[in-house]
């Protein structure tokens, strides 16, 4: 079955990155960035269109940046944390009637796999629940895939809580997919944290 049109990826690329001294979309791994990385991989698992988000130090991801066919959406008010860069994501994405669900990944989780990617959207695409997320040995983490049924509560979600209260209200009604992978729950904060992406073995 496919889903081409729609199900839409959504990268959060905005951020200060300001623990890890330098842009975290640029960051080195395997011979390329984590940005490049995270999409090469979501061009192979199959959502459409691939929709980055970016904030600060834009003109510099954007000048060092392979971005094919993905589209990229600035976000001014990056500064109010990673809610605004979902939210500027919605504002676009609902002018596109064929976009049902919106598959949302961190740039600094490039380890998680493509086959993830694959089995929560092939989840949504079975249940159609409000929100989908993956588990690793009962824990939550990303990529987590919104509903368009949701779009408006994630415009009106407090900044303070952000997407997290979307997730709460929908109680029972999301759908929690167990994977066998356990950098969903991993992203590179700190120094320390890339090394530990770059020593990550290589998946697929």
């Amino acid at each position: 079955m496919s889903l081409s049109g729609q199900v839409a990826a959504v990268v959060l690329a905005a951020g200060a990155s300001s623990r890890m001294g330098r842009p975290k979309p640029l960051l080195p791994i395997e011979g390329t960035s984590y940005l490049e990385h995270v999409l090469a991989k979501l061009r192979g698992a199959g959502p459409d269109p691939v929709v980055v988000v970016l904030g600060c130090k834009a003109d510099k991801v954007r000048a060092r940046t392979e971005f094919d066919d993905a589209l990229v959406v600035e976000n001014d008010l990056w500064q109010q944390g990673m809610l605004s860069s979902i939210q500027a994501a919605v504002l676009m994405l609902r002018q596109r009637p064929r976009v049902e669900a919106m598959m949302i990944l961190p740039v600094d989780q490039p380890r998680v796999s493509m086959s993830t990617m694959r089995k929560v959207v092939q989840a949504w695409a079975a249940t159609r629940a409000p929100v989908t997320v993956p588990t690793y040995q009962g824990h939550r983490g990303h990529p987590v895939v919104f509903d368009r049924s949701t779009w408006r509560d994630l415009l009106a979600a407090p900044a303070d809580e952000g997407a997290r209260s979307v997730v709460r209200q929908c109680g029972e009604a999301v759908d929690r997919v167990a994977v066998d992978d356990p950098w969903i729950l991993m992203d590179a904060d700190t120094p320390a944290e890339h090394e530990t992406m770059q020593r990550g073995s290589r998946d697929c």
